[in-house]
């Protein structure tokens, strides 16, 4: 005599587990935002002050 066990359903299981992506996604998010702000801005530093730079390499 075989027991079947009944799987989880669709809902319980992604309920967990969409608050946990969710979660995920906007921390990503916040560190590409971050990340891309910090590059824009070490390149526009870099462009302003590029004769400064080579100054030191003269």
């Amino acid at each position: 005599m075989s027991i079947a066990l009944e799987p989880p359903t669709m809902s319980t299981e992604n309920a967990v587990q969409a608050g946990e992506r969710k979660e995920e996604i906007k921390r990503a998010l916040y560190i590409l935002i971050v990340w891309t702000t910090g590059v824009i801005l070490a390149g526009i530093l870099l462009v302003l002050l590029s004769d400064v730079f080579a100054s030191l390499f003269v």
